[in-house]
């Protein structure tokens, strides 16, 4: 069973800069009716967590995954962060959800730490105690009893402009964003990433602190985590691989950007410690630790973003750094169906070099 070390990152930023800076601008604005039975709700359940919290009742199944849909109403209502009418009826959902696992929790009678499909679940992030969540596919035959070592797959998402918590929770389209038609065999990790932050710094940290929850649950063999992400997330997996290289089995960027300056149009006539701070985190900065694991980078034939792909695998070439990349034909920035299956196909039964070190 895998153990993690994680890296802390600290930050400092208000509630608003953060949602700011990451999400649309337009915002629903909540009725007055809406905003009393959402605030009353999230009151009366932050009542009835207080007690359990202070009782002496043995819980089957950490509180946070219940807890963590309370707190997703909570963070959104601080931040106003409600979108659309829709963002509302989700919130009544996720306090719904809340009290019912609330309730299995008191009587003894949890189900969804031993349900297949897609379940959201939470954690205590170590960062600033807050719940945060993410959601977890469970294969239809998965066997909750063994305790022979899994497969697991991690999946990054793109940059979602208008979906918080709120949105994330609700959603039951995660698998099939990133396996199309094909049904995976095997348990798959969706982060949150605390939004859309690039997968850096709290959602580097998310990856992490989530890995490390689902491997205190589930028997992961640390030989076999494969990490995906498009879009935002192929940054974030070019960013995470290169950047980890003796974690992964193998990994696949989807459409993500590698250079921060050619990707922002910017003419580089600046500062040499501007430029110096704008690259730090540019993948393309350590394509040579592609060496320590099977890259599988795609991006779409008429894809905006094949200009980066483009700078990667030149990097790649020039440093001799095996790979095998996948381009789909006619195709812009998403996932051609029959190119992601042979993707898919591309990643099975790999292993990681478990001696594998930074170059």
């Amino acid at each position: 069973m895998l153990r993690l070390t994680i890296p802390f990152l600290f930050y400092s930023c208000t509630l608003a800069a953060v949602a700011s800076a990451q999400f649309e601008p337009i915002r629903y604005q909540l009725t007055p009716a809406e905003k009393n039975e959402l605030t009353t709700k999230v009151d009366k359940l932050r009542g009835d967590f207080a007690d359990i919290e202070k009782s002496d009742t043995k819980l089957s199944a950490p509180l946070s995954d219940a807890k963590v849909f309370l707190a997703a109403v909570e963070i959104n209502l601080n931040q106003a962060l409600f979108f659309n009418q829709q963002n509302v009826g989700q919130a009544k959902s996720l306090l719904a959800e809340a009290e019912s696992r609330l309730q299995q929790l008191k009587q003894n009678t949890v189900k969804w730490t031993s349900s297949p499909g897609l379940v959201t679940l939470g954690y205590r992030s170590a960062i600033d105690n807050s719940y945060q969540p993410y959601q977890l596919y469970v294969p239809a035959n998965y066997n909750f009893k063994s305790s022979a070592p899994q497969k697991l797959e991690i999946f990054l998402h793109g940059r979602m402009g208008t979906t918080s918590e709120l949105g994330f929770m609700s959603s039951k389209g995660a698998v099939r964003s990133a396996f199309g038609a094909a049904t995976p065999d095997h348990l798959v990790l969706f982060p949150f990433g605390r939004g859309n932050n690039g997968w850096r710094y709290v959602g580097e940290q998310d990856v992490f602190e989530a890995l490390a929850d689902v491997i205190r649950r589930f028997p992961i063999d640390s030989n076999t985590i494969v990490l995906r992400g498009f879009s935002m997330g192929g940054h974030g997996t070019w960013h995470l691989a290169l950047q980890h290289p003796g974690m992964w089995a193998a990994a696949s960027p989807g459409a993500g950007f590698v250079d921060t300056i050619n990707y922002q149009n910017m003419d580089g006539k600046m500062p040499d410690w501007q430029l110096s701070l704008l690259s730090l985190y540019d993948p393309i900065r350590y394509a040579m630790n592609a060496s320590n694991f099977p890259l599988r980078p795609y991006v779409g034939e008429t894809d905006t973003f094949a200009s980066q792909h483009k700078l990667m695998s030149n990097e790649l070439d020039r440093l001799k750094v095996p790979y095998k990349q996948f381009v789909g034909p006619a195709t812009g920035h998403k996932y051609d169906p029959k190119t992601l299956l042979d993707v898919l196909a591309s990643l099975e039964n790999i292993n990681r070099k478990p001696d594998a070190s930074i170059v």
